[in-house]
């Protein structure tokens, strides 16, 4: 799944936030699970 930039972020587990700075076309993870982009409000 590529990433762009400008995307947020967030683990579903510990509740990490981020903005996404650097696109990649990896998966970006935390707590051993890729994180899902957020809804924006």
């Amino acid at each position: 799944m590529a990433v762009k930039v400008g995307a947020r972020l967030a683990c579903g587990q510990c509740g990490t936030e981020i903005i996404v700075v650097k696109p990649t076309e990896g998966d970006v993870a935390c707590c051993g699970a890729p994180m899902a982009e957020k809804a924006s409000s």
